[in-house]
């Protein structure tokens, strides 16, 4: 099956769900119990790793890719981080001859500025990790099947250049590790 009729077999699928609401309720209901009463086999697994999580805070399912288990959770403490009523913030590269939006040449505000613009990158870092998936497939939709002069697909091309520079957004977050503290 072909990627353009497995879109209209969606298509029409979804059109026969809107003119037949009864019969796929029935339909979806019973496919439903079928499958619950299929993975019955598995409910031990899944309590079990509830009660994990419950006491340990995660469970055994987050090394299977951990990278991604850990993006997850850094960018959840970051953009809280974010949020915060913070009291301080670490003394950066500050350039002495900086002024500000309202032409104050004060070198708080610059320090200030400058770590909220290194929260955010870090933030963009790791939203970027987390939704990578989700990148290539943006990326192939924008392009299709586009190439560039070397014959290279461009979405492969300008994957490449985001994935280096989120990456690179990502690390601000090991430089600035010690700095995270309020």
């Amino acid at each position: 099956m072909s990627f353009k009729s497995f879109k209209k077999f969606l298509k029409d699928r979804e059109i026969a769900r809107k003119k037949y609401p009864v019969k796929y309720f029935f339909i979806d209901g019973y496919y439903s119990i079928r499958r619950a009463i299929i993975d019955i086999k598995h409910w031990h697994t899944y309590i079990y790793r509830f009660f994990e999580r419950l006491i340990k805070g995660y469970d055994y399912s987050a090394y299977w890719n951990l990278g991604n288990y850990l993006a997850i959770n850094i960018l959840k403490h970051l953009k809280h981080f974010k949020k915060m009523n913070r009291m301080g913030y670490p003394v950066l590269d500050v350039d002495d001859n900086y002024t500000d939006k309202d032409g104050m040449g004060a070198v708080k505000d610059c320090a200030s500025d400058k770590w909220e613009k290194t929260l955010d990158d870090m933030i963009e870092g790791f939203q970027y990790l987390v939704d990578s998936d989700d990148w290539l497939i943006k990326m192939q939709n924008k392009y299709k099947n586009k190439k560039n002069k070397n014959g290279e697909l461009i979405y492969i091309e300008e994957l490449n250049k985001k994935d280096k520079l989120m990456k690179d957004k990502a690390k601000l977050f090991t430089e600035h590790l010690l700095s995270l503290w309020d």
